[in-house]
């Protein structure tokens, strides 16, 4: 469908995928930058965040920190891929570190 006006075709972009689509290449290029360090790329957020390992990559690239629990390097299964994300999401908090995207009208 087609944008009736410019200002929809600002907010929908020029792939159409809208404001959401825009912020997800954003911020996907903005943590393959990151990622480039220990020789990771993000392809899809959802998929490969998934599995909690690229997250984990990130966040010890981020804060230049030890994860400081184990994890599953190859987490095969739902629940060892659930842990790797409880892994991350624990960093966050013992580390007092606050996700300021999180939450705010964004998705």
């Amino acid at each position: 469908v087609p944008p009736s006006n410019h200002h929809e075709l600002h907010l929908r972009g020029p792939t159409g995928r809208g404001a959401r689509g825009i912020q997800q290449n954003t911020f996907t290029r903005w943590c393959n930058e990151h990622l480039k360090c220990v020789h990771k790329r993000i392809g899809d957020l959802q998929r490969d965040l998934s599995d909690g390992l690229r997250l984990i990559a990130l966040l010890e690239v981020l804060s230049q920190k030890k994860m400081g629990r184990k994890y599953h390097p190859r987490p095969n299964f739902r629940q060892m891929k659930l842990e790797n994300v409880s892994v991350a999401l624990e960093f966050l908090e013992r580390e007092h570190i606050k996700l300021g995207w999180w939450g705010n009208g964004v998705g």
